[in-house]
């Protein structure tokens, strides 16, 4: 299996993570030091509230940015661990492009749009409604309020914002008649072993990073070796 890596997507979103933080940090200590030479109380409390919002606001966009793009939340490594054993027919993509959904999975059954969930606890899925029990108090969810963990979300929305943006990108690079010949799928990878799942009713298959391997080779082999070629190209041309 081939492995892409979009290193120069990940280095500019690591950099504007960077740009967030010095800029909280200099909003915080700004607004402290300028409120604190400031001779009316009521300018003070105004200078250091907005200052105090806009500072979490751009900490909370750092830790967001960090969240998805950060080194310890990159996954890419621990799905082709996963995947290892697929020939190489199969192409693994990690953040191709802004326009792309973060994980592709290009392949002899066509294009898989991967969405990891690093989430503990309990997850269900009934009839496409998500939900998630972290099995944490409301104490400590309060005390993690500022430090944005990885959540659920609605994976079977994200799944098909991802279908829509992979099959629009190939329409464009390879052509209608192609590209309406390509399955596109999403996928819900679990990455955490310890997670409960339950799933009934749900249009995106959902299953564990240990069963991914066996979910791809279960596939209906859809496309040819020089068509699977083209639609890597396609994705790595992004």
């Amino acid at each position: 299996m081939h492995v892409h890596r979009n290193a120069a997507l990940l280095k500019n979103r690591l950099q504007l993570s960077v740009v967030f933080f010095v800029a909280s940090l200099i909003c915080l200590m700004g607004g402290f030091l300028v409120s604190n030479r400031l001779d009316d109380l009521s300018t003070q409390y105004a200078v250091s509230l907005s200052t105090l919002g806009i500072g979490m606001i751009l900490w909370w966009q750092n830790k967001s940015y960090l969240n998805r793009w950060g080194p310890k939340s990159q996954k890419d490594a621990d799905i082709a661990k996963a995947l290892r054993g697929l020939d190489s027919r199969y192409h693994l993509f990690a953040f191709p492009s802004a326009k792309l959904p973060d994980y592709l999975l290009v392949g002899p059954t066509g294009v898989v749009v991967l969405i990891p969930r690093a989430i503990t606890g309990t997850v269900s899925c009934k009839d496409d409604r998500w939900t998630h029990d972290e099995g944490k108090s409301l104490l400590v969810k309060s005390l993690l309020v500022m430090s944005p963990r990885p959540a659920l979300g609605n994976p079977t929305a994200e799944a098909a914002r991802g279908i829509a943006d992979v099959k629009r990108l190939l329409s464009s690079r390879l052509g209608t008649e192609l590209a309406e010949r390509v399955p596109v799928e999403g996928a819900v990878v679990l990455m955490e072993p310890n997670v409960k799942l339950t799933v009934h009713g749900c249009t995106t298959p959902s299953l564990y990073l240990r069963s991914l391997r066996g979910h791809v080779r279960r596939g209906a082999r859809a496309l040819q070796n020089a068509e699977i070629e083209q639609i890597a190209a396609a994705v790595e041309a992004d």
